[in-house]
């Protein structure tokens, strides 16, 4: 699946949004002290791939990133809204102002653990994306997110969960044979 994005490049104090070129393919990222947080590559839209094929009705993101997803899921007939709850105000700032035509699209400053839905709220889906390595250490944040969430969500998936998981195997098989 490619996701094509057209943010504007920018730059917010470390802060940036790129474009580059691979095999003649256009992709973005977006770069904090030159270290990639996200782009629509095609091993980072594998992770979203169910998500944003199964989304449909009311969606909450945590986490906003490059936007990618909300550019998928804004084209998507059968996503009813969108509300993505960021922390980081640059990563607002930069990436949010393209997609304000978007009337079914909101962006809320907050941290995803303080964050409370408006009462009554049922997402069908919840989508957690804050995390910007991989590790099995997220799992602990996952878990905390799904408890709050569960409550407000029909379903719910984490970036990298699966993949976070198998680590987590990983280093207990190493530390039983050690």
């Amino acid at each position: 699946m490619y996701i094509p994005l057209n943010l504007p490049e920018k730059a917010i104090d470390d802060w940036k949004i790129e474009s580059f070129q691979a095999e003649g393919v256009k992709y973005q990222q977006l770069t904090c002290k030159g270290i990639v947080i996200m782009a629509n590559t095609p091993p980072i839209v594998a992770q979203y791939v169910h998500f944003l094929e199964i989304a449909e009705g009311n969606i909450l993101i945590n986490g906003l990133g490059i936007g990618m997803c909300s550019q998928y899921l804004l084209n998507k007939a059968s996503v009813s809204s969108l509300t993505v709850v960021e922390f980081n105000k640059t990563v607002i700032e930069l990436v949010a102002p393209n997609f304000a035509h978007y009337p079914n699209h909101r962006v809320i400053h907050a941290n995803a653990f303080e964050f409370e839905p408006p009462k009554d709220m049922v997402y069908n889906l919840v989508w957690h994306d804050i995390w910007t390595l991989y590790s099995s250490k997220n799992l602990q944040e996952m878990d905390i997110l799904f408890e709050k969430y569960s409550k407000f969500a029909l379903w719910q998936g984490a970036w990298a969960r699966a993949d976070c998981i198998k680590m987590k195997i990983k280093e207990q098989i190493h530390h039983n044979k050690h």
